[in-house]
């Protein structure tokens, strides 16, 4: 079966549509649309594929078929005995949120969506409890609770934005995000580290605490979290550079060059960390490096095609072109990159199709090349037109 994306794409309108009709005008699906617009489909042009689409999402295993249910429920009369069982036996998406919805929307119990959020084991509960609260259809207390109990989703987010709208406990937001140190919470997301920062700039949490929570982080981006407390005066230079240096996650070299560009670090120290960083970009930190000092020092082009030499992580063959364009035209050495490239670079394509233009690349080379990426499909691009 067809996949159901998360997020509404105009690629998989077309498919659907070619899937429940294989004669349907697809060309009115339009670049710019979301699930409201797609959805709207079905109550003019394409009112007989109605009840093929309600099946194909009771049905689907993949998306968030939930919230589709909610605007099937919302704009098409859905059965609402059959929007919530389907809500409750749900086993994919975010179901907790859809809850909220068919309530603030569609005037379903709030009894009913309360004892559901409570008891979700997916998606991200906590913020389906914070919007019953703010919308009045439960209390802080309940809001709270679930809060506390929940162990998925983005909780760090929750706890920020209950504190942030309501009466309640600096230390009560911390002890929530505490919970991203442990391992034992591994089915959390969002990024910790970034809400940090804001319970620093909003409440003053203390710096000690902070800290425990970047040097704890599993998931987000603390290498950037802790280069915006740095430039802000919240932690010190010596600390933040070493934390940055040794961090696992995220990509620490882009921070790097931004220690360097904001004139916290010197340049020494940011070349040492992208040269030995093994997560992250550290080809696009060393053109951004390149970018800035060039003036400064002509030399630095070397080094910079030397991290690129060394990286199949990141973007090494885009950023081998851009490292050469306008400068020393070394077209020889970007064709190295690519060909030796074993990576999963998005911007391959790119690359490939912009040298093809500017240096009349032999279009054979160029098949050889992308076939190995995308296994002998049809590809067209906007720069060459290759296909």
């Amino acid at each position: 079966m067809l996949k159901c994306p998360n997020k509404f794409t105009t690629n998989f309108g077309k498919k659907l549509i070619k899937y429940l009709d294989p004669n349907a005008d697809i060309s009115i699906i339009k670049d710019n649309w979301c699930w409201n617009e797609f959805n709207n489909l079905f109550n003019n042009r394409l009112s007989y594929l109605l009840p093929k689409v309600k099946n194909y999402f009771e049905t689907t295993t993949s998306g968030n078929p939930s919230y589709i249910i909610y605007e099937l429920t919302k704009y098409y009369n859905y059965d609402s005995k059959k929007a919530k069982k389907f809500i409750e036996n749900c086993q994919i998406g975010d179901p907790s949120l859809s809850a909220f919805l068919l309530v603030k929307h569609c005037n379903f119990d709030k009894e009913w969506a309360k004892n559901f959020i409570n008891n979700c084991k997916i998606g991200n509960p906590s913020y389906a409890a914070y919007l019953m609260v703010k919308y009045k259809f439960s209390n802080i207390k309940w809001g709270k609770k679930v809060i506390e109990n929940c162990n998925i989703g983005n909780l760090c987010y929750s706890a920020y934005i209950m504190i942030s709208e309501f009466n309640i406990d600096l230390k009560w937001s911390e002890k929530i995000i505490d919970k991203y140190k442990s391992q034992k919470f591994s089915k959390l997301t969002g990024d910790p580290s970034y809400i940090v920062v804001s319970m620093i700039e909003a409440f003053n949490s203390d710096i000690k605490w902070a800290k425990s929570i970047f040097e704890n982080c599993k998931i987000g981006k603390p290498a950037e979290a802790v280069f915006e407390c740095v430039e802000r005066h919240h932690i010190n230079k010596k600390w933040a550079e070493n934390f940055i240096e040794n961090c696992k996650i995220g990509d620490p070299s882009f921070n790097a060059y931004k220690m360097v560009e904001s004139k916290i670090s010197s340049i020494k120290w940011a070349k040492k960390v992208i040269e030995n960083c093994k997560i992250g970009d550290p080809s696009y930190a060393a053109r951004l490096i390149t970018d800035l000092y060039i003036n400064k020092d002509k030399n630095i082009i070397n080094w910079a095609k030397k991290v690129i030499e060394n990286n199949q992580i990141g973007t090494p063959c885009i950023n081998a072109y851009y490292i050469i364009s306008n400068r020393d035209k070394d077209i020889d050495w970007v064709i190295k990159i690519i060909e030796n490239y074993n990576g999963t670079e998005e911007n391959i394509l790119e690359a490939v199709c912009t040298i093809i233009n500017e240096y009349h690349i032999n279009m054979n080379w160029a098949d050889k090349i992308l076939k190995k990426y995308y296994q002998k499909q049809s590809i067209t691009c906007d720069i060459c037109q290759f296909s």
